[in-house]
Parts: structure tokens; C-alpha cells; sequence
């Protein structure tokens, strides 16, 4: 029977791990005492809260997956779920009722006539087939576009559904793609946070097997013997480990400030945008089941291109769009937690971005949602590992004896 060993317990290494265990035996090394990476959730008194804003995509090869293994998930669709919920925009300081169809469109305030017209030809743009392969974001919007409020509210769609903002890399088609998944079928939050995905893949690798050690830390690859392995860690980590160069890449990052409320203030919107400004806000426990009944649980994030200097200035900015979106947020604050820099993907898609190399050493693949494949973030983990898993097991890539890798741990 083969033997394959999965470095890294986060969602990908965890996927991993349940698609090599139809094939053989496995363990799962994780440096850290805790499975699940930038998945896990904190419950913070009945409060629960994931690394940030985190949503589902219903379409994509994550949900697929999980269908598809048995691991249920529930929860709700922003656009759909919340008691008087309800989408604005601000542009300029101004609040702004969002235009998400044409008839919201045209009762809109923010764009002129003209410009309502050609956003109205652009509602069905991620759908746009003319996109060049190494096209970026703001090539496209050059040539597709003509007003520069019309591109700032493109940009602000295609910033939310990638969290990327170097518009002069990101790939257009990549983005628009995402941007087409999130926006139909739409998004999931999920009811009791990410914990429930990490907990699902946990229980069913566990089922069929696989062996987990935590508080591992591997070195080298070198004197233990597998059939194959899985490098499911950052992408610095993976480099170490296998000596392999990975081709440049551009990171997203992102700041976020979380708040539990007892209540939401009144008239509070359940979504809200900047179309000017990096800025997104949203009460996830609208949609789903992460706050105690009756209370709320808020994130407001910034999007950032690299880990800021002076994160106090962004916790201002935070609070500040605050007291715009949702006026009296502090007189019902009962905990706030200020993460100033997430690692959202170390590796967003852009016109130049070749696949991360495979490894030069037999049976032994990357998976990650820095590793290009299908999908973007948690799809792109997903995905990622699936292919992984694939690699390593197909019988007449390499020969069981002679192609045998090891590592050493401590």
C-alpha cells in the first residue's frame, strides 16, 4: 500500500489529504497546534469570528467538492438573506442606494444619464468573451469603458470578488470570472464560520484514515521514505523545502476590523461599498448564523496592496467609514477585534503569472491558493490540491521504489 504525507493542515492540506486517502495511507503534518491555516474561527462568547470577511462562492469547485464528499454546509446569500437588508455605496463621503440591476440603475443618483447607459451595456460584462489572454484589468476598462466613474465602479466589483488592486496586472479574464461566480449563483457566509469547512475535512480524513501530527515542523526532505507528498504551505515554505524558484508574484492583503454588537444601529445597511476608496463593509451575521440571537457581527476591511506602515492610520480610516455607513456603532460595541494586515493570497492572478514550477523532485506536488489553477482563494486551494493529490498518485509517473522522497522532522 502507498503511503503519502501531506505538509500543511490548512484547507488545502486538508483537502489534500481526503483525495490521497482513496489511494493509500496518510499523514498530515501541521508546524502549528491547530488544524485549519487562515480557515479557523474564533468563538468570542457566542461572537464567531473568521480571519477576516470570508465568503463561499456557491458555484465553485470548493462547494462542489464538499457536496461531493458528504460535508454539509449551511448558511446564507448577502444578497438574499437579512431582515431589512439592504446594499449602499459611497462615493465622495456620500451614501448611495447600490445599483445591482437595471432598475436600481436607473433610479440611481450617482451616475449621469450617459454614464447609466453604458453601465447598463456593462451589466452583463463578466460574461465578455473578447478578453485578452494577458489582458489586464485596466487595459480592458480602457478600451471597454469611457467614463472614469463607470470604471471605478467595475473596478470595486472586480476589487471585492478578487481582493486584488493592482488593476495594471490583474488579469482581466481571471477577475471577470470570479466576479461572474459571485455575483450568480452568488456567495455563501456560513453558518458557525470557516471552522465548519476545517472541521468537515477533518472528520472525514480522520474517517477514512489519516493520521494527523501537529506541532511538526519539517526541515528537509530527506531520510523518512513516502510514495508520494503534498507541500500545502505558504509559498516561501514550499520553496525552501523543495529548492524549487516559483516565478514572481503580487499578494493581496487586507485589513479588517471586526465588531460585536449587541444590536445593529437603526437603518444600519447590510452591505456597503466605497467606489473611491479600498473599503468594503458587511454584517455577515445577516446572512448567517455567527452571533448570538438578536446581536450583530460586523466587518469593515480596507483592501491593501502590501502591509501598511502605520497601521493605527488604517484603524482610523476604518472607524471613520463606520461613523458614514453605520452612525452609532459604538454605543453598541461589546468587543472589537483590528487585524492590520491579513495575508488574503500570496499569489493573485496577473497578465504575466505563469503556473508555480512543479516540483523537480518525483512525487511531490504544491497545493495552495498561490498556485495557479482553477479558481481564485479558497477554489484556488481547493483546486490546487486536488490536482496535487492526482500528481502524486498516478501509478506511471514514477516508479513506487525508486521514486520513494523523504524528509526529516523536528
Amino acid at each position: 500500500m502507498s503511503h503519502f504525507v501531506v505538509i500543511g493542515g490548512g484547507i488545502a492540506g486538508l483537502t489534500a489529504a481526503n483525495a490521497l486517502a482513496t489511494a493509500g495511507s496518510v499523514t498530515l503534518l501541521e508546524r502549528s497546534h491547530e488544524l485549519g491555516g487562515r480557515a479557523r474561527t474564533i468563538n468570542a462568547n457566542g461572537y464567531l469570528l473568521n480571519l477576516g470577511p470570508h465568503a463561499l462562492t456557491k458555484n465553485g469547485i470548493t462547494a462542489q467538492t464538499f457536496h461531493e464528499w458528504g460535508i454539509q454546509i449551511s448558511g446564507g446569500d448577502p444578497a438574499e438573506r437579512g431582515e431589512g437588508k439592504r446594499s449602499v455605496i459611497m462615493r465622495d463621503g456620500v451614501l448611495y442606494p447600490a445599483a445591482n440591476n437595471f432598475t436600481s440603475l436607473i433610479k440611481s443618483r450617482m451616475f449621469s444619464l450617459r454614464e447609466k447607459l453604458e453601465l447598463a451595456k456593462l451589466l452583463s460584462f463578466t460574461k465578455h468573451e473578447d478578453v485578452g489572454k494577458s489582458e489586464s484589468v485596466n487595459e480592458w476598462l480602457s478600451r471597454s469603458v469611457r467614463s472614469e466613474r463607470v470604471r471605478q465602479y467595475v473596478r470595486m466589483g472586480l476589487r471585492t470578488a478578487t481582493y486584488g488592486l493592482e488593476f495594471d496586472h490583474l488579469a482581466a479574464r481571471d477577475a471577470l470570472r470570479q466576479l461572474a461566480l459571485t455575483m450568480k449563483p452568488g456567495v455563501l457566509y456560513i453558518d458557525g464560520g470557516w471552522q465548519v469547512l476545517v472541521d468537515g475535512l477533518t472528520r472525514r480524513a480522520g474517517s477514512l484514515g489519516v493520521e494527523f501530527r501537529t506541532g511538526v515542523s519539517v526541515e528537509r526532505l530527506s531520510e523518512v521514505q513516502a510514495d508520494g507528498i503534498v507541500i500545502a504551505t505558504d509559498r516561501h515554505n514550499a520553496q525552501r523545502l523543495s529548492g524549487t524558484e516559483f516565478p514572481p508574484a503580487i499578494p493581496a492583503y487586507a485589513a479588517c476590523l471586526d465588531l460585536c454588537l449587541r444590536k445593529l444601529p437603526q437603518c444600519a445597511p447590510t452591505v456597503a461599498f466605497a467606489v473611491d476608496r479600498p473599503l468594503y463593509y458587511s454584517v455577515h451575521s445577516a446572512a448567517a448564523k455567527l452571533a448570538p440571537k438578536g446581536h450583530a457581527l460586523v466587518h469593515v476591511m480596507k483592501y491593501l496592496s502590501d502591509i501598511p506602515d502605520d497601521s493605527q492610520s488604517v484603524r482610523r480610516e476604518l472607524e471613520e467609514y463606520l461613523d458614514i455607513v453605520m452612525p452609532g456603532w459604538r454605543d453598541s460595541l461589546v468587543k472589537d477585534r483590528f487585524l492590520p494586515h491579513i495575508m488574503v493570497s500570496a499569489a493573485v492572478p496577473t497578465t504575466s503569472a505563469n503556473p508555480a514550477k512543479s516540483s523537480d523532485i518525483d512525487r511531490v506536488a504544491f497545493a495552495g491558493e498561490w498556485v495557479t489553477s482553477r479558481g481564485l482563494l479558497a477554489d484556488a486551494a481547493v483546486s490546487s490540491a486536488l490536482e496535487a493529490a492526482r500528481s502524486v498518485i498516478q501509478p506511471e509517473s514514477v516508479d513506487t521504489c525508486s521514486g520513494a522522497v523523504t524528509w526529516e522532522l523536528r
